[in-house]
């Protein structure tokens, strides 16, 4: 009796010891049966180990190869890492006694083919991580002995073909990743044999067509990842035809438009990424029917303008990007049916201004995006603060461009009453101008307030024009506040008004326009006496150079000019021979008076002083 307890403590301890035992140069968890050996430059499997570990960290080691049957002593292995090594080769049977391991990661090694046995007896692997490696093809049955693995990773490879029958035995496969390769083409017989496969990810490949049914053999796929494609050059319409996607990303693939048909076939699907592609323009019933639609990302595209209704069969929308484009408005009803919508970006657009309309049905709106945009915090933005107000759980990030004194500023820093208009004040204009007729002529009107005043412009006969009018060749407004008048005539005389216009009200002159000989220069004048006309304020009628060439002085302004300048030059000579006269009639006075008399006579500097007054008198 007292032999059979040595014998079973001696074999408890025994086991004790054995369990305990840990290489010196890694950390073991006996909680978690985890073993760390990694960072270590091992060249192989330590000494050591203990023979119940499930999860063993071998990665960032100088492994070159896994030999057969190196881990045969740790049947109990569930996670195995062997990244970041230098494995070239793993030979047959190597993890052939890992029944129960379900996560392998051998990414970030240097293995170029892919041999037949390499992964027997890994019957429960679940996930397979093969990426950043050099594999170059894919042959038949290398996986058919994993029929439970679920997640394959291939990506970041230079895989050049897929064999027909590369992926025979995954029934269970879920989720492929193949980006980074080198394919020209979907592999789309050899998607036949995964079924059951959910999600495809292809990103990063040199392919330039995706031709009808790529997908026709994945019936049950519910993600496709397509993105990163720089040279496709064409996208059938019918490229998604067979399948009932709930993700489905088309980024920076070169695409000039959207095989829109194709995209709105998938009715259940939920998130649509398209951003990064060269796209100016989408049809406004782009996405009819996508009612189960919930993220849509537009941004980093061309697009400036927008179908009021493109959005109205996105009832359940709840998240939306449009950031970096060129918008610079927005119409008001573009957001009227997205009443699920709770993030909204519009951020790096031109935005100036945003209708209150657009906002108004967005009750489950929470965050809003609308940084770098040439935001007017004036009258017509106040809007915007009372609704932040009123609603704390709101995140509205925006930043003010202008009134100068706001810029920099963001919108959660202002109070409402820094949200203000300043009437328009028209500063300078064209008054009383004259031109010949067959001349043409610039009437101009500048005018200050905030937002900046819109110019626009009344004729005679009662037309409106303004920058963005149709003309017919003879009137034009160019620079937004010239009135330009090509070859006046006699019918374009007449009173012109210029209405400058902001948010914040109108004011208005009249400008009239003489045709015929003008009797001087045209000129621009102040509103007011006490404003000071800039250079950039001063209007001028303009003619064309060969009619400046062309233009004569007037005969009477001339004629006036040359007497005025006769007399001018007569008085200057009686002048000059009246003071060299003087110095010589009192020397011959001097000669023949008495010393008495020379006393009486002025002194000269008295002479010139008479003399002066005799020349102002007779100029007077």
């Amino acid at each position: 009796m007292a032999f059979h307890q040595c014998v079973t403590i001696f074999v408890l301890a025994a086991y004790v010891t054995v369990a305990d035992a840990c290489p010196s140069s890694c950390t073991c968890d006996p909680v978690w049966k985890a073993v760390d050996c990694s960072h270590r430059k091992f060249l192989s499997i330590p000494e050591g180990i203990p023979v119940d570990t499930t999860m063993l960290h071998l990665e960032e080691n100088s492994f070159q190869q896994v030999n057969q049957s190196e881990f045969s002593n740790y049947t109990r292995l569930q996670t195995l890492y062997l990244y970041s090594n230098n494995i070239s080769n793993i030979e047959t049977g190597a993890f052939a006694e890992l029944e129960h391991l379900s996560t392998l990661r051998l990414f970030t090694n240097h293995l170029s083919t892919l041999e037949n046995g390499m992964f027997h007896g890994l019957t429960n692997l679940s996930l397979l991580d093969l990426s950043r490696n050099r594999i170059l093809t894919i042959p038949d049955d290398v996986f058919s002995s994993l029929q439970n693995l679920e997640v394959l990773h291939l990506w970041d490879n230079q895989i050049i073909f897929v064999s027909l029958n590369a992926f025979r035995g995954l029934d269970n496969l879920h989720h492929l990743t193949l980006d980074g390769n080198n394919l020209t083409a979907v592999p789309t017989q050899s998607f036949q044999t995964v079924p059951k496969l959910e999600t495809l990810q292809i990103l990063n490949l040199p392919i330039t067509s995706l031709p009808a049914y790529a997908f026709k053999s994945l019936p049950h796929l519910k993600a496709l990842h397509i993105g990163d494609w720089p040279r496709l050059e064409f996208l059938s319409p019918e490229a998604f035809d067979g399948l009932d996607l709930t993700y489905l990303s088309l980024y920076r693939c070169n695409l000039q438009s959207l095989p829109f048909e194709g995209i709105r076939r998938q009715w259940g699907l939920k998130q649509l990424l398209l951003y990064d592609n060269p796209i100016a323009n989408l049809r406004p019933n782009q996405f009819y029917n996508m009612s189960q639609l919930e993220e849509l990302y537009l941004n980093d595209m061309l697009l400036d303008v927008l179908d009021s209704d493109i959005f109205k069969d996105l009832t359940s929308l709840i998240k939306l990007d449009m950031s970096s484009n060129y918008f610079k408005s927005i119409p008001p009803t573009l957001f009227r049916k997205l009443r699920r919508l709770e993030y909204l970006d519009l951020s790096f657009n031109q935005l100036s201004y945003l209708p209150q309309q657009a906002f108004q049905t967005l009750h489950s709106l929470r965050t809003v995006r609308l940084g770098e945009n040439p935001l007017q915090c004036d009258c017509d933005l106040k809007w915007l603060k009372v609704w932040e107000g009123k609603f704390t759980a709101k995140e509205i990030a925006a930043t003010c461009s202008r009134p100068l004194k706001l810029h920099g500023l963001e919108l959660k820093n202002l109070n409402v009453s820094n949200f203000i208009c300043e009437l328009p004040y028209i500063t300078g204009y064209s008054k009383d101008v004259w031109a010949k007729e067959g001349e043409d002529v610039m009437l101009e009107c500048k005018a200050t307030g905030f937002p900046q005043p819109r110019i626009s412009w009344v004729t005679p006969d009662g037309l409106h024009l303004d920058p963005d009018s149709k003309y017919d060749g003879k009137l034009k407004v160019s620079n937004e506040i010239v009135l330009y008048i090509q070859n006046v005539t006699d019918a374009d005389e007449g009173e012109y008004m210029c209405l400058a216009n902001n948010k914040g009200g109108s004011d208005k002159v009249k400008i009239t326009l003489t045709v015929g000989e003008y009797p001087f220069k045209p000129s621009v004048l102040p509103r007011v006496a006490d404003m000071q006309p800039r250079v950039e304020d001063h209007t001028r009628v303009m003619m064309s150079r060969t009619q400046q060439k062309r233009k004569k002085a007037n005969p009477a302004l001339v004629a006036g000019v040359i007497i005025a300048a006769a007399v001018l030059i007569g008085l200057v000579f009686v002048l000059v021979w009246i003071v060299r006269k003087a110095p010589i009639d009192r020397g011959l006075a001097l000669r023949g008076s008495t010393s008495e008399e020379m006393r009486m006579l002025p002194s000269r500097d008295q002479t010139n002083e008479n003399v002066a007054l005799s020349f102002i008198e007779t100029i007077a």
